[in-house]
């Protein structure tokens, strides 16, 4: 349920922005049933979280747990596709320039950088489309404040200076699906990463990994005749990987040597998103492909055993799920989004967009 409403406007031009207070029941309509209408969300904390909508590209942001969301204002040629920030006051935002979307060749993508939380920004460059075209949102990190990442249509590239420029990282390939950064799953201040990171990138059904930030690359064994919807990483060694094949995920421990087969106990059930706080803490969403039923799993042994979480209701599928430590978690369902700060024993609907037809 929404949350009541309060309203702030102030000025704004390319570099300062207007700032719309709006509480959770405040949101956007798409049209495709299967379509999460939430592109992009970073976290930071117990209580703070920076989420990028699917339909308009706005960008909302809540210090206090989804109690309020701020829409942050952004420049008015900007529709964001994706977001990153190193901390509560140091972000980029890659979105489409709305005034070239009808060019024949389609539209410019640009880099815009706030280092105040949303309130002002600064265009940092254009971005060559060979770094954005492709059949999804391009995934993008940066891991410091001048060190980042973008996935594109055509391989990796990185940045050494803040997005001013971009280096191809040398990998192509146009099946480029997804990237996973090592920290991620971690709590804390951990998230803000140190140049030297460990990246895995899947291609084409495979799976690369690199140490050096992008200069070299090397296979990554997985099990054999899978074929890796997702990749998640727990820390250097233990890799998770959901399957396109229903109801299974597969770990390692040794960092690709041998793999293990974990049953998630549901049938049929299509993995949207993994996570583990640490070894043996772990979630996983997603939905039945038979009923479009939105299912929530939890593990505290490593995934040996898996019992059904009650969330929310009337949700066709969970997207995403993400811990900033055992306690504080969010999920994202198609048009919802749900807060636990009790380890998952309950969640609170904390923002709502407006139901698609």
């Amino acid at each position: 349920m929404g949350c009541g409403s309060t309203r702030e406007t102030k000025s704004t031009n390319a570099k300062s922005s207007t700032s719309e207070t709006v509480k959770g029941d405040s949101g956007s309509r798409v049209s495709f049933q299967r379509v999460a209408q939430f592109k992009d969300a970073v976290f930071f904390g117990n209580s703070s979280a920076w989420v990028v909508t699917a339909k308009d590209g706005d960008l909302f942001h809540t210090s206090d747990a989804g109690v309020n969301w701020r829409k942050v204002a952004l420049p008015s040629v900007m529709r964001v596709s994706g977001i990153s920030f190193i901390n509560e006051q140091v972000g980029w935002v890659l979105g489409l320039d709305t005034d070239s979307i009808n060019q024949p060749e389609g539209g410019d993508y640009r880099l815009w950088r706030t280092s105040d939380g949303g309130a002002t920004w600064t265009i940092a460059n254009f971005v060559d489309s060979r770094l954005t075209v492709g059949p999804d949102n391009p995934p993008f990190r940066f891991v410091n404040n001048s060190d980042g990442w973008v996935v594109g249509a055509f391989g990796i590239f990185f940045t050494q200076d803040a997005g001013a420029t971009w280096h191809d990282a040398s990998l192509f390939s146009p099946q480029m699906q997804k990237i996973s950064f090592n920290g991620e799953g971690l709590p804390g201040t951990r998230m803000i990463r140190e140049t030297k990171s460990n990246w895995v990138a899947t291609i084409r059904w495979e799976l690369f990994r690199t140490t050096d930030n992008g200069r070299s690359w090397v296979a990554f064994k997985t099990p054999p005749n899978v074929k890796p919807s997702d990749v998640y990483l727990v820390d250097d060694h233990t890799v998770l990987l959901s399957d396109t094949k229903p109801g299974i995920l597969h770990r390692t421990n040794d960092a690709g040597t041998t793999w293990d087969l974990i049953s998630l106990g549901v049938q049929n059930l299509e993995v949207r998103s993994v996570f583990f706080v640490n070894q043996t803490d772990g979630w996983v969403v997603g939905n039945l492909l038979d009923t479009e039923e939105a299912v929530v799993l939890h593990t505290s042994d490593g995934g040996q055993k898996w019992k059904l979480v009650q969330v929310g209701e009337q949700n066709p599928f969970y997207s995403r799920v993400f811990f900033t430590d055992a306690s504080h978690g969010w999920i994202f369902g198609r048009d919802k989004i749900y807060y636990t700060d009790n380890g998952g024993t309950r969640w609170r609907e904390c923002l709502k967009l407006d139901p698609v037809n």
